[in-house]
């Protein structure tokens, strides 16, 4: 008999069943220190701990090679407006310089580089030619060639990885259904297993319909990878992925795509009773309905990897050219950037810079280590891709009419057009930020729940009693520190910072579980409570990653990180105020609030004073813009869009040191105050 048998009996009744596809999907992956947010007591040394190792010789010298050379020679406008397509020359650019094989292993073919080096690529690609970045972005990371790694026959890996290395093969992966979206588990592409006829001989295979569509490198790919629910005997037997050359009888590619305008290549797809071997199923037959960690892989690589590297390059983007701009363009004789509304709004864009970066750069160690974080993978999805919306949105406001009108010397147009494509693919951010971050991120993360679920499932009693005291205890201890560390209120500077952040994740615990007792298995419906507990956790994440990359001997780094806390605190009492007036039970509303807030919200948004300490590091030439904006695309010929700002904000910079200096000896000191400089 069960000490707690009235609540094992409550919750078998009350929890939502799980499928074994929902089993497989919330054990793939792996938990990182996501898990130690939801804890309530973070060990920030497992953060700390995490190497950041610097690119190698040769990827550094890739960088400064191939990839240099093709935003200097690649004419984006040209592409936009005249071929509405890469000329062929870039297409042998990239093949020649094996730019479809970052990530495949020399051994087979390609260049070998960490998941660091491929993220630096895509941010570099993106500040210069966005359709060149799309079109390299795809065979790397949602491309065949990791599933090939990882599950692929070795004649599979031996015939395909050295040609797709060298884009002989070029590769497309097409899982987005027109009435099931990212919907896997209601896809309505089938496959049969059966006997057919393959080149004369009658073998076991595959009878494949489907119908795909916003498939990207789709119209020019040679190799299909697809996604499909299988049957064998009338039963379904699971998902499977499969290795079809587009020349296969009955393949058809349909009419291009225009996404956004963009013209990166993206199409429709589809077969009907098209009959496929076995040797074309990736993996061969044992492969045949174990898809399903496959094509979460994927998507977990796609959201850590690719597109926080777009959405990252695209930020620092706009944090050095606009910046630039506020500073040269000049209303009511004086520069955009003195007035406080548009120091606002630089302020903001020259965080985000420096918060997605450590984010990026974090998170390919992570990668670079081993693991594919499955949480933080959707996290960094849905947040750098928001972020970046919000800036480029920043930017185009404080370009005013420069940023609208199209033309070969707009700088900001394209990656605006840009950002609705990436904030889309991976799974609408609606869907990841409410159910996958904290949906998936409290049954992996959690301490017990899924311990609890497996013991209530299996009927063992004794190790659900083990597992809910364990857990009551939990509850009391998130609280006692909740309420304890808010009457020693830390303030934004250093070494408080870990302290901050160790009450925020005691908050969380705390308001989480009670979350839990007032809805139970539903909660995952609450998409207004699971939205606002993922942006808590995202917020908590990101000060911890820029924590991760503080250093107080840098005045600067200084002034950014306290404003970065200051805005994070900010929103998460915010966040918090809203999860608590949404919990169900009026008693839990009043002990949540007066755990978590029992001085009331306590922190502020960064003052006037502080936007316009941190604006000021976009508007000249410094050491602290320069790291912000570290590894994207900077040109300085005056005659180029982006370089002609360069030019004269390096021009401006060197006027204002002179006349500063000059102003010194006028004086005749040597402690002269810039600000009364700034105010002549």
């Amino acid at each position: 008999m069960s000490l707690f048998s009235p609540l094992h009996h409550f919750a078998k009744k009350t929890i939502p069943s799980m499928s074994d596809t929902e089993q497989d999907v919330i054990q793939t992956g792996e938990v990182w220190f996501d898990k130690e947010l939801f804890s309530g007591n973070p060990n920030f040394s497992i953060l700390e701990s995490l190497p950041i190792n610097p690119l190698t010789d040769a990827e550094q010298d890739f960088l400064n090679g191939p990839v240099e050379e093709l935003c200097n020679t690649v004419d984006e406008w040209e592409i936009t407006v005249g071929t509405k397509d890469m000329p062929q020359s870039v297409w042998n650019f990239l093949k020649e310089n094996k730019f479809f094989g970052i990530l495949i292993a020399k051994e087979h073919g390609g260049l070998g580089f960490s998941h660091n080096a491929f993220s630096s690529i895509i941010k570099k690609l993106i500040s210069r030619v966005p359709t060149v970045a799309s079109t390299v972005l795809i065979p790397n990371s949602l491309g065949p060639a990791g599933l090939l790694t990882s599950y692929g026959t070795s004649e599979q890996r031996d015939y395909y990885l050295p040609r797709l290395a060298t884009g002989d093969e070029i590769p497309c992966f097409a899982m987005t259904s027109p009435f099931a979206g990212c919907d896997l588990a209601n896809i309505p592409d089938i496959g049969h297993v059966e006997y057919g006829e393959f080149k004369g001989k009658k073998i076991l295979g595959i009878r494949v319909t489907w119908e795909k569509r916003y498939i990207t490198l789709a119209p020019v790919a040679t190799v299909l990878g697809l996604a499909f629910r299988t049957f064998k005997d009338g039963e379904e037997i699971g998902m499977t992925c499969a290795l079809i050359p587009t020349n296969h009888p009955g393949v058809v590619i349909g009419r291009r795509h225009w996404p956004a305008r963009q013209n990166f290549m993206n199409g429709p797809t589809s077969g009907t009773d098209i009959f496929i071997p076995m040797s074309m199923v990736i993996g061969g037959e044992e492969m045949v309905g174990k898809g399903w960690k496959m094509f979460v892989q994927q998507l977990y690589t796609g959201r850590a990897l690719s597109i926080p590297s777009l959405a990252t390059g695209a930020v620092q983007y706009v944090a050095r050219n606009v910046g630039a701009y506020a500073k040269l363009r000049e209303q009511f004789k004086h520069p955009i950037g003195n007035f406080e509304g548009v120091q606002m709004k630089l302020a903001s864009i020259a965080a985000e810079a420096h918060i997605l970066e450590c984010a990026r750069r974090t998170t390919m160690a992570v990668m670079d280590a081993g693991p594919v974080p499955a949480v933080i993978s959707a996290l960094m999805k849905y947040q750098t891709t928001e972020r970046a919306r919000q800036v480029v949105n920043d930017g185009m406001d404080i370009l005013g009419g420069r940023g609208v009108f199209e033309g070969p010397r707009n700088i900001l147009f394209p990656i605006y057009q840009m950002i609705p494509i990436i904030i889309t693919v991976e799974g609408a951010n609606i869907l990841t930020r409410c159910f996958i971050t904290f949906g998936h991120g409290l049954m992996r993360c959690h301490k017990f729940l899924l311990s609890e679920y497996e013991s209530i499932r299996t009927g063992e009693f004794k190790k659900f009693d083990r597992v809910v005291l364990l857990h009551i205890i939990h509850v009391l201890v998130s609280g006692f520190r909740s309420c304890a560390q808010s009457f020693f209120p830390q303030k934004i500077k250093s070494p408080a910072y870990k302290k901050i952040i160790a009450l925020m994740s005691a908050r969380y615990a705390w308001l989480v579980e009670m979350a839990l007792i007032s809805y139970g298995g539903t909660l995952k419906k609450r998409e207004r409570l699971s939205g606002n507990f993922a942006d808590v956790l995202s917020e908590m994440f990101f000060m911890s990653v820029v924590l991760r990359f503080y250093d107080d001997t840098k005045e600067d780094n200084v002034i950014l990180t306290q404003w970065i806390f200051k805005r994070s605190t900010y929103r998460i009492e915010q966040y918090m105020d809203d999860i608590i007036h949404h919990l169900g039970n009026p008693f839990l509303k009043w002990i949540s609030r007066a755990v978590v807030f029992p001085r009331g919200k306590r922190y502020k948004l960064p003052s006037i004073d502080d936007d316009k300490r941190v604006s000021k590091l976009l508007m000249s030439t410094n050491i602290t813009r320069d790291m912000l904006t570290n590894g994207i695309y900077i040109n300085r010929d005056s005659n180029d869009k982006t370089g002609c700002l360069e030019s004269g904000l390096e021009i401006v910079t060197r006027g204002e040191q002179i006349e500063l200096k000059h102003l010194r000896k006028i004086l005749d000191v040597d402690d002269f105050d810039a600000t009364l400089f700034e105010s002549l």
